[in-house]
């Protein structure tokens, strides 16, 4: 009775998680090229850090931003250092103060 029960619930869970997956990637709009992705950097070199990558990977694998602009919304010398070094590999990234950003977009 009690294994019954469990798969029964992991069933459900899965035909949960299946949906999920679908409406996922059926309610994210279709990637348009020369697209700009602008993101404010707040906080410690840790969050700058997440955010970055996490910026990335939805560049990667949601096609979301040709270009990522990053501006700096208050982030310290530690944190701006560790942008600039994730940043270095990826010429189409670029950290700029937010004046700046609408000369980065044309």
């Amino acid at each position: 009775m009690f294994l019954t029960i469990l798969i029964a619930a992991l069933a459900a869970c899965g035909l949960f998680l299946i949906i999920w997956t679908l409406m996922d990637a059926l309610s994210y709009p279709i990637p348009r090229k020369n697209t700009v992705f602008i993101v404010r950097l707040e906080g410690d070199a840790s969050k700058v850090q997440q955010t970055i990558s996490a910026c990335f990977r939805l560049r990667e694998h949601r096609g979301y931003g040709e270009t990522l602009i990053f501006t700096d919304g208050g982030i310290d010398t530690e944190a701006q250092l560790a942008a600039e070094l994730m940043l270095r590999n990826h010429p189409e990234a670029v950290l700029c103060a937010p004046n700046q950003a609408a000369d980065f977009i044309r």
